[in-house]
């Protein structure tokens, strides 16, 4: 009986080796291993450690008391600060902390949704050399303040401080056409 345990032994032990071997070999990714065993789940090679870049999309949002003004997609108002001059900004250190810049990381893009017909670009900012994002050249920012979605508790701050419009614009001068924005505003 003890002969018999062991040739089962030894069979069990060799199946045991050859399947421990069958999958080292399906998991070795071998050049031998045909591409269709790739599972769904799997990344192809050429994307490891590689985030895709965001995609943002500015558009035109509507308050039944102010009207339009630009957003970003996840509905966060954008605004303009009357103190800065086409394609410069003003607001710097604390000022930026409380009014953040709209700023793209390298490779990601900013595009105009439904109703935004401006000219959407980036400067180069003077503090962090990073880039903000621009409309019709007046630079945009967020306001710290608002904490979702149509929030637009920024508007008219300290009388320089709008959310952006349609028409807003940096062309010939002073930043204008803020909604709300008065000559007495710049």
């Amino acid at each position: 009986m003890s002969r018999t345990f062991s040739n089962l032994g030894r069979r069990n032990v060799a199946m045991l080796v050859a399947a421990v071997a069958i999958i080292v070999v399906a998991c070795s990714g071998s050049a031998a291993t045909p591409a269709s065993t790739a599972t769904p789940t799997q990344a192809p090679a050429a994307a490891t450690g590689a985030a895709p870049a965001a995609a943002y999309k500015v558009m035109l949002a509507q308050d039944a008391k102010l009207g339009g003004y630009l957003a970003v997609e996840n509905g966060k108002a954008l605004y303009l600060l009357t103190k800065d001059t086409a394609n410069t900004t003003t607001c710097t250190a604390g000022c930026a902390t409380a009014w953040p810049p709209f700023e793209l990381d390298p490779g990601e893009t900013v595009t105009p949704g439904d109703g935004v017909t401006g000219t959407l670009a980036t400067i180069t900012r003077a503090d962090d050399g990073k880039a903000q994002v621009t409309y019709n050249g007046v630079p945009l920012y967020y306001f710290a303040g608002d904490q979702k979605a149509g929030d637009t508790t920024g508007q008219g701050v300290k009388g320089v401080w709008f959310l952006v419009a349609a028409a807003s614009t940096s062309q010939g001068g002073p930043i204008t056409g803020g909604v709300g924005q008065t000559k007495a505003g710049y």
